[in-house]
């Protein structure tokens, strides 16, 4: 009777190790999923921002190749380094026409709070899946995929000979949030 007794208290002991072992497990893998989905997240985001800041290099470089190969074409006028002109009121896409980098003036400013802005939008071009990058431009024909990304160029200030302050701009959706990714440059005309 007495080992009866001793068999039967254990035996409740057991059961609550077993739950408290049960619990204690799908705690942990509640917390690793958690941890796994952060880093997921974070991710692609780090990925998101690594492509805009690359469309934002990009955008830059256009606005330099434009200044350089004006310098090229009007070798005895250094005052149109930047023709043709630009306006402070308007924002700008940066394009390349038959490999010559040109700004043709937008319709509205960027802001995809506001709604979005076709004209600015980035198409997928060149899907280089073995070596996992993708290449973008202005979407201009239709069936293009987009890219999810938009880029503009908005003059800040325009001195005529002496210097150019503008900002690259690049949004995207991420879900319901709008991110974005802003670079602010000078640019002077060496003389």
């Amino acid at each position: 009777m007495m080992i009866n007794k001793i068999l039967k208290s254990k035996s409740g002991i057991i059961m609550a190790e077993a739950l408290m072992a049960v619990t204690m497990i799908g705690a942990g893998v509640f917390i690793l999923g958690g941890i796994i989905t952060s880093a997921v997240q974070t991710s692609k985001l780090a990925k998101q921002y690594s492509i805009s800041q690359n469309l934002i290099t990009e955008g830059v470089e256009s606005v330099m190749n434009i200044r350089s190969s004006n310098w090229l074409v009007h070798l005895n006028d250094r005052t149109k380094w930047l023709e043709p002109g630009v306006n402070e009121d308007f924002s700008y896409i940066s394009k390349l026409v038959e490999d010559e980098w040109v700004l043709a003036q937008a319709t509205k400013d960027l802001d995809l709070n506001n709604g979005t802005m076709d004209e600015f939008a980035l198409c997928v071009y060149d899907i280089k899946s073995g070596y996992g990058f993708s290449q973008y431009k202005p979407c201009d024909a239709a069936g293009d995929p987009e890219s999810g990304y938009y880029r503009a160029v908005k003059i800040l200030d325009y001195v005529s000979n002496e210097n150019l302050q503008f900002e690259v701009k690049v949004q995207w959706r991420d879900g319901v949030k709008v991110r974005e990714a802003v670079q602010i440059i000078t640019l002077y005309n060496y003389n």
